[in-house]
């Protein structure tokens, strides 16, 4: 069972500020900048992340991630207003989502065919924030802007 004050709640927290530092910290020339035509530009990313995690909130509440439905999550702009509130949105939807299954000890989701229990998955949620964290590091670098001061001090990013 996930209670209030577990480790997920505590890395909830960081991550959700990681990821709002950086948005912070991406200068107005750059929100639309993208390393390599493979990769979108930061702004989609963020719109990315922000679908991703209420396909997963979803997905804990109803027991089933359905990755299909991602684009039908976030249909606001691109602008760093909307999707910085939108943001904010999905930290509060993630950790409810959580904490409201976490009252049934058996609770399972079903991520690419394969029952996680919640606790497992909370990683998954985690872990895809902190995949994209490490992307933006390069697009600052190859930006040429800096990251924002509290990853420069805890990861040297």
């Amino acid at each position: 069972m996930i209670a209030t004050g577990t480790g997920f709640e505590r890395h909830w927290a960081h991550i959700t500020e990681m990821v709002t530092q950086f948005v912070d910290a991406v200068p107005d020339e750059h929100w639309m900048f993208s390393p390599h035509p493979r990769f979108a530009p930061f702004a989609m990313q963020l719109r990315h992340i922000v679908r991703v995690r209420r396909v997963y909130a979803d997905g804990i509440r109803n027991r089933r991630v359905d990755m299909a439905r991602k684009r039908a999550h976030y249909a606001g702009d691109l602008s760093r207003a909307a999707l910085s509130r939108a943001l904010t949105e999905t930290d509060g939807e993630i950790l409810e989502a959580v904490l409201d299954a976490a009252e049934d000890p058996g609770a399972q989701v079903d991520f690419i065919n394969r029952a996680f229990p919640l606790f497992e998955f909370t990683y998954v949620i985690v872990q895809h924030d902190a995949i994209h964290l490490g992307e933006w590091s390069l697009y600052a670098t190859l930006a040429g802007f800096e990251t924002p001061l509290a990853w420069r001090l805890g990861w040297g990013l």
